[in-house]
């Protein structure tokens, strides 16, 4: 859970094609001249700096690290958005499509309300729609909330 603190450092893996733009959180190589250090951040801080209690749509494609992000709001049943569009990466994990991180997040996802209403390159972008929120959608007159 390396998403955890409030603002810190990690450690992140370039990609093995220099035409390519994304890294992966953690260290990938044994060499070092293929790793990067980056501050870092969560949304709970950029939300609260910018004085913003709920998003329409949150999307992530962050490279394998959606895992932890995801567990950890599923552990807070904090979700301050309607929409949510995750690029799973979990083919660097697992080749037989068992993997249980993976399992895990769309159960605690599933739990918490939300509903996939569009899946794309063989379930890898999924696109979510928190049930609850759609009468605030469609009317205007609910108060959304982060948790479920």
């Amino acid at each position: 859970n390396f998403f955890i603190q409030f603002f810190d450092v990690l450690t992140f893996t370039k990609p093995q094609v220099s035409s390519h733009v994304s890294m992966r959180a953690g260290k990938h190589t044994v060499r070092d001249d293929r790793t990067i250090k980056l501050k870092v951040n969560t949304l709970k801080n950029w939300m609260k700096k910018f004085n913003h209690t709920y998003l329409d749509v949150f999307k992530i494609d962050i490279e394998g690290s959606e895992y932890e992000v995801l567990q950890q709001m599923i552990d807070e049943q904090w979700f301050p958005f309607t929409q949510l569009l995750v690029e799973y990466h979990q083919r660097w994990f697992d080749k037989g499509g068992n993997d249980p991180k993976h399992k895990a997040v769309l159960k605690g996802l599933a739990d918490a309300g939300f509903v996939p209403y569009a899946k794309r390159h063989g379930n890898q972008e999924i696109s979510y729609i928190k049930v609850k929120d759609l009468r605030y959608c469609v009317h205007g007159d609910y108060e959304r909330k982060a948790t479920p």
